[in-house]
């Protein structure tokens, strides 16, 4: 089980980045940068909150300071959706490469209680929620 460092504070992705680091004693922009393999510059525009990482970034950000990827993504839950079919969304390339505000909105759906949603279910909604922002 990870160990969260309380509720991260700050409005935005890129304030809850830099609240974790100020909490972390072992890591820092450049460390961070260095263990996932990238530069500083684009730890640096997350931090600022000029750019955001895709998905799988955010994983492997989440476990390299060992977060809650949820409380990272400053989604309003305990725990990621208990459906299946949302680790089984994650796993796809359009899970794994959705932006943190596209996943914050899956991961607060509601399903009917008789229709578990399935991976496809986070798909069209995504398709959907996406189709909806381009025609505004």
């Amino acid at each position: 089980m990870k160990q969260c460092v309380g509720r991260l504070r700050g409005e935005s992705l890129g304030e809850r980045l830099l609240y974790a680091l100020e909490v972390n004693p072992h890591y820092n922009r450049h460390s961070l940068a260095k263990e996932l393999g990238t530069s500083w510059h684009h730890v640096n525009m997350w931090c600022q909150g000029k750019v955001e990482p895709k998905a799988a970034r955010l994983k492997q950000i989440a476990e390299v300071l060992d977060l809650n990827l949820n409380e990272l993504l400053g989604v309003n839950t305990n725990s990621e959706p208990a459906y299946k079919g949302w680790k089984m969304f994650l796993g796809t390339p359009e899970g794994s490469s959705a932006l943190p505000s596209e996943l914050a909105a899956l991961s607060e759906l509601v399903w009917p209680i008789d229709r578990e949603p399935t991976a496809t279910s986070y798909l069209l909604a995504l398709q959907s929620m996406r189709a909806t922002l381009r025609l505004e």
